[in-house]
Protein backbone atom coordinates (compact mmCIF):
# COMPACT_ATOMS: atom_id res chain seq x y z
CA UNK A 1 0.00 0.00 0.00
CA UNK A 2 1.68 3.61 -1.01
CA UNK A 3 1.30 6.58 1.83
CA UNK A 4 -1.78 7.89 0.02
CA UNK A 5 -3.44 4.92 0.87
CA UNK A 6 -2.48 4.57 4.54
CA UNK A 7 -3.40 8.23 4.90
CA UNK A 8 -6.91 7.81 3.76
CA UNK A 9 -7.16 4.48 6.12
CA UNK A 10 -5.69 6.82 9.03
CA UNK A 11 -8.22 9.74 8.24
CA UNK A 12 -11.26 6.91 7.63
CA UNK A 13 -10.12 5.75 11.28
CA UNK A 14 -10.32 9.31 12.50
CA UNK A 15 -13.63 10.09 11.33
CA UNK A 16 -14.89 6.36 12.52
CA UNK A 17 -13.60 7.15 16.06
CA UNK A 18 -14.77 10.83 16.07
CA UNK A 19 -18.55 10.01 15.29
CA UNK A 20 -18.60 7.20 17.92
CA UNK A 21 -17.37 9.71 20.65
CA UNK A 22 -19.73 12.24 19.65
CA UNK A 23 -22.79 9.03 20.10
CA UNK A 24 -21.18 8.18 23.52
CA UNK A 25 -21.40 11.91 24.36
CA UNK A 26 -24.76 12.65 22.73
CA UNK A 27 -25.93 9.10 24.49
CA UNK A 28 -24.62 10.21 27.75
CA UNK A 29 -25.18 14.22 27.54
CA UNK A 30 -25.85 14.13 31.60
CA UNK A 31 -22.61 12.70 32.52
CA UNK A 32 -19.60 14.40 33.68
CA UNK A 33 -17.35 14.07 30.92
CA UNK A 34 -14.17 12.47 32.87
CA UNK A 35 -16.65 9.20 33.69
CA UNK A 36 -17.44 9.34 29.64
CA UNK A 37 -13.73 9.40 28.96
CA UNK A 38 -12.29 6.86 31.81
CA UNK A 39 -15.41 4.87 32.01
CA UNK A 40 -18.10 4.59 28.88
CA UNK A 41 -15.69 4.85 26.05
CA UNK A 42 -12.92 2.44 26.87
CA UNK A 43 -15.96 0.00 27.70
CA UNK A 44 -17.38 0.23 23.80
CA UNK A 45 -14.79 -1.36 22.01
CA UNK A 46 -16.62 -1.42 18.59
CA UNK A 47 -15.90 0.60 16.18
CA UNK A 48 -18.54 -0.56 13.40
CA UNK A 49 -20.43 3.06 13.27
CA UNK A 50 -24.01 0.29 13.07
CA UNK A 51 -23.10 -1.32 16.06
CA UNK A 52 -22.46 1.92 18.60
CA UNK A 53 -25.71 2.52 19.20
CA UNK A 54 -26.46 -1.37 20.29
CA UNK A 55 -23.46 -1.09 22.59
CA UNK A 56 -24.57 2.37 23.97
CA UNK A 57 -28.35 0.78 25.25
CA UNK A 58 -26.49 -1.95 26.43
CA UNK A 59 -23.83 0.44 28.72
CA UNK A 60 -26.75 2.54 29.69
CA UNK A 61 -28.43 -0.48 30.78
CA UNK A 62 -25.80 -1.92 32.94
CA UNK A 63 -25.32 1.38 34.58
CA UNK A 64 -29.01 3.01 35.36
CA UNK A 65 -27.38 6.00 36.74
CA UNK A 66 -29.48 9.18 37.87
CA UNK A 67 -27.22 11.33 39.19
CA UNK A 68 -23.22 11.83 39.69
CA UNK A 69 -21.42 13.99 42.00
CA UNK A 70 -17.91 14.65 42.41
CA UNK A 71 -17.45 14.22 46.41
CA UNK A 72 -14.26 13.52 48.77
CA UNK A 73 -15.04 10.25 50.43
CA UNK A 74 -13.29 8.43 53.31
CA UNK A 75 -12.03 5.30 51.47
CA UNK A 76 -11.50 2.09 53.56
CA UNK A 77 -11.81 -1.45 52.30
CA UNK A 78 -14.91 -1.80 53.70
CA UNK A 79 -16.44 1.39 52.14
CA UNK A 80 -16.95 -0.87 48.86
CA UNK A 81 -19.71 -3.85 48.56
CA UNK A 82 -18.96 -7.47 48.92
CA UNK A 83 -17.93 -8.03 45.52
CA UNK A 84 -16.19 -5.07 45.12
CA UNK A 85 -13.94 -6.00 48.43
CA UNK A 86 -13.44 -9.70 47.31
CA UNK A 87 -11.67 -8.47 43.98
CA UNK A 88 -10.07 -5.47 45.89
CA UNK A 89 -8.23 -8.44 48.48
CA UNK A 90 -7.18 -11.04 45.97
CA UNK A 91 -5.80 -8.00 44.14
CA UNK A 92 -4.24 -6.60 47.34
CA UNK A 93 -2.61 -10.04 47.16
CA UNK A 94 -0.82 -9.57 43.95
CA UNK A 95 -3.59 -11.79 41.57
CA UNK A 96 -4.97 -10.49 38.35
CA UNK A 97 -7.95 -12.12 38.11
CA UNK A 98 -9.14 -10.81 34.81
CA UNK A 99 -5.86 -10.42 33.23
CA UNK A 100 -5.58 -6.92 33.30
CA UNK A 101 -2.46 -5.46 30.32
CA UNK A 102 0.78 -3.75 32.00
CA UNK A 103 -0.86 -4.67 35.46
CA UNK A 104 2.38 -4.41 37.19
CA UNK A 105 3.90 -1.36 35.77
CA UNK A 106 0.63 0.10 36.38
CA UNK A 107 0.71 -0.37 40.27
CA UNK A 108 4.11 0.71 40.37
CA UNK A 109 3.55 3.79 38.41
CA UNK A 110 0.68 4.14 41.14
CA UNK A 111 3.00 3.13 44.10
CA UNK A 112 5.84 5.93 42.94
CA UNK A 113 2.76 9.18 42.37
CA UNK A 114 1.37 8.49 46.33
CA UNK A 115 5.01 7.98 47.40
CA UNK A 116 5.76 11.59 46.24
CA UNK A 117 2.75 13.38 46.59
CA UNK A 118 0.64 11.48 48.67
CA UNK A 119 -3.20 11.10 47.86
CA UNK A 120 -4.38 11.10 43.94
CA UNK A 121 -6.01 13.94 43.54
CA UNK A 122 -7.69 11.97 40.19
CA UNK A 123 -10.66 10.58 41.35
CA UNK A 124 -11.79 7.39 41.36
CA UNK A 125 -15.48 6.10 39.39
CA UNK A 126 -18.15 4.58 42.08
CA UNK A 127 -21.34 3.44 42.30
CA UNK A 128 -23.78 3.81 45.09
CA UNK A 129 -26.25 1.00 46.35
CA UNK A 130 -27.20 -0.84 48.98
CA UNK A 131 -23.82 -2.56 49.97
CA UNK A 132 -21.79 0.00 49.76
CA UNK A 133 -19.46 1.46 46.67
CA UNK A 134 -18.98 -0.79 43.67
CA UNK A 135 -15.66 0.24 42.33
CA UNK A 136 -15.91 0.72 38.61
CA UNK A 137 -12.71 2.62 37.68
CA UNK A 138 -9.42 3.54 39.15
CA UNK A 139 -8.49 -0.19 40.29
CA UNK A 140 -4.76 0.56 40.23
CA UNK A 141 -4.89 3.70 42.22
CA UNK A 142 -7.32 2.38 44.76
CA UNK A 143 -5.14 -1.01 45.47
CA UNK A 144 -2.20 1.51 46.03
CA UNK A 145 -3.76 3.63 48.28
CA UNK A 146 -5.23 0.77 50.11
CA UNK A 147 -1.48 -0.49 50.31
CA UNK A 148 0.04 2.86 51.87
CA UNK A 149 -3.15 3.70 53.88
CA UNK A 150 -3.86 0.76 55.44
CA UNK A 151 -6.22 2.44 58.04
CA UNK A 152 -8.03 4.62 55.33
CA UNK A 153 -7.65 7.95 53.42
CA UNK A 154 -10.01 10.10 51.84
CA UNK A 155 -9.94 10.77 47.95
CA UNK A 156 -11.86 12.00 44.99
CA UNK A 157 -14.63 10.09 43.37
CA UNK A 158 -17.68 10.67 40.63
CA UNK A 159 -19.94 8.80 42.48
CA UNK A 160 -22.85 7.41 40.43
CA UNK A 161 -26.09 6.78 42.22
CA UNK A 162 -28.85 4.29 40.44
Amino acid sequence: MDLHGIAARIAASQIVAESKTQMINEAFESWPQYVIQDLIIPMIKTTDPKKVPQAIQEVKQSFPIKSWKLVMLPIKLESFDQKTQDKLKQRLKGDNPDSVPDDQARHEFQQQKIKNKGVSGEPMIVLKNQDGLELLEGWHRTIQHLKAFPDGYKGPAWVGVE
